[in-house]
C-alpha cells in the first residue's frame, strides 16, 4: 500500500536580533539605564554649552543679588535713617548675602564629597542660585506692599524669602546632582542661620548707628 508523504514540521524558531536601538546622536548623552527599545525617548536633553552655562550663571547671580539689593534696601528703610546710613547698610548686607551664598555651596559639597567633591563649584553655585531665584516673587511683592500700599513689610519679606531660598537651592542640587535630602536639610540649616545673624546684624547696625 503507498504511503502518504509525510507532512513538514513547523521551521525553526531563530533568536530575533539583539535590539541596538537607534544611532547615537552626538552631544546627546543616553539616560542611565533606559532601555534602548525607547528610542529618541531613552535620550537625555542636551547638556549646555560651556559658554551658555557660564552665561546662565552669571544671569542668575546678577538676578538673585538684585532682588536682595532692593530687599535690603526696603529693611534699610525701617532701620536707620539718612540715604548715607541705608546705603551702607545695603552694601553690607550684600556682603554677607554673597558669604551666605557661598556657605550653601561649600557646606553641601563638604557634606557630601562622594558626588558633589566630583564635580565643579561653579556647577553647585549655578544650582545654588537658580534655587535662590525664589527671591523674585518676594521682591515684587516687597515692593508693592512698601511703596504701593506703605505696608512696613520687608522685614517679613526678607526673612520669608531667605528661609524659602534655601529650601529651593537644596531641591535643585537634589534635581541636578542626586535625589539626597541631605541637600535640602543642608541647606535649610545654613538659610535659616543666615536669617538670625541678618537679623542681629540689623539689630547691631540700628544701635550703632543711632
Amino acid at each position: 500500500m503507498h504511503q502518504p508523504p509525510p507532512i513538514p514540521g513547523p521551521p525553526p524558531v531563530q533568536n530575533p536580533p539583539p535590539l541596538h536601538g537607534p544611532p547615537p546622536i552626538p552631544g546627546v548623552s543616553p539616560i542611565p539605564g533606559a532601555s534602548p527599545m525607547l528610542g529618541p525617548a531613552s535620550v537625555a536633553v542636551p547638556a549646555p554649552v560651556g559658554g551658555r552655562a557660564t552665561t546662565e550663571r552669571i544671569l542668575t547671580v546678577l538676578a538673585v543679588v538684585g532682588c536682595f539689593f532692593v530687599l535690603a534696601w526696603l529693611n534699610g528703610r525701617h532701620v536707620t535713617l539718612g540715604a548715607g546710613h541705608i546705603a551702607i547698610y545695603t552694601i553690607v548686607g550684600i556682603v554677607l548675602f554673597a558669604v551666605g551664598l557661598l556657605a550653601v555651596a561649600a557646606v553641601n559639597m563638604v557634606a557630601d564629597s562622594s558626588t558633589l567633591g566630583r564635580s565643579s563649584f561653579t556647577a553647585i553655585w549655578g544650582a545654588v542660585g537658580r534655587g535662590f531665584l525664589t527671591f523674585l516673587p518676594f521682591t515684587l511683592l516687597s515692593l508693592l506692599a512698601e511703596l504701593a500700599y506703605k505696608w512696613h513689610a520687608a522685614p517679613a519679606f526678607i526673612q520669608a524669602s531667605i528661609t524659602t531660598a534655601g529650601a529651593a537651592a537644596g531641591v535643585e542640587l537634589m534635581r541636578h546632582f542626586a535625589p539626597k535630602s541631605r541637600y535640602l536639610i543642608v541647606s535649610m540649616m545654613i538659610s535659616i542661620l543666615f536669617s538670625i545673624i541678618w537679623t542681629l546684624f540689623g539689630y547691631v547696625f540700628a544701635r550703632v548707628v543711632g
